[in-house]
């Protein structure tokens, strides 16, 4: 089989696919897709051998996105977190294919950098996005004052409580709060 990637000018409802190895081997192979069909448009004159490789290599392409749909989704949690629990999924067959571990926790980090909020310059423009609002699925964000309306707070003051529900209980069971 070949790996295809999108070629030329996308027309309504239709798209066409070369080999990805167009270029370096010029394989001639090509397809086009419309709606949920799919059209061999030149596979007869193919100049390289089928890699048996590219099923691996579709897992590895599968693998590199599951890596940058994780970090978007679990940006609080650690790279090497997100990497183990996504080498997991990754076919042992496939992996002599996908990139260094060193690697793919760069694809990790970038990408749970890439929607970093820019630090606001007073308090009052700090807003605390949903992400941050959460730990773990449970409430994170217990008060802010940027909330309220009548805190009893100075303009340039704000109060901001993170706690879970957990940890409340057991400072509702302490006896004495120094």
């Amino acid at each position: 089989g070949h790996i295809y990637h999108e070629f030329g000018k996308p027309r309504i409802n239709c798209l066409s696919w070369a080999c990805q190895n167009r270029r370096s081997k010029k394989c001639k192979a090509t397809l086009k897709t419309q709606h949920d069909s799919i059209t061999i448009l030149d596979d007869s004159n193919a100049r390289h051998f089928p890699c048996l490789a590219n099923y691996e290599k579709c897992d590895v392409f599968s693998h590199k996105a599951d890596l940058r749909k994780a970090a978007k989704e679990n940006c609080l949690a650690k790279t090497g977190q997100i990497l183990a629990e996504q080498l997991v999924k990754l076919p042992v067959k496939s992996q002599p294919y996908a990139p260094n571990k060193s690697a793919q926790k760069k694809i990790i980090q970038r990408w749970k950098n890439r929607d970093e909020e820019k630090a606001p310059d007073t308090l009052k423009d700090l807003v605390i996005s949903e992400k941050f609002r959460k730990l773990e699925g449970e409430d994170w964000l217990l008060f802010d004052s940027a909330d309220e309306d009548n805190t009893g707070l100075h303009e340039n003051e704000r109060l901001i409580i993170f706690c879970t529900d957990e940890n409340l209980k057991i400072l509702a069971k302490s006896v004495q709060i120094e």
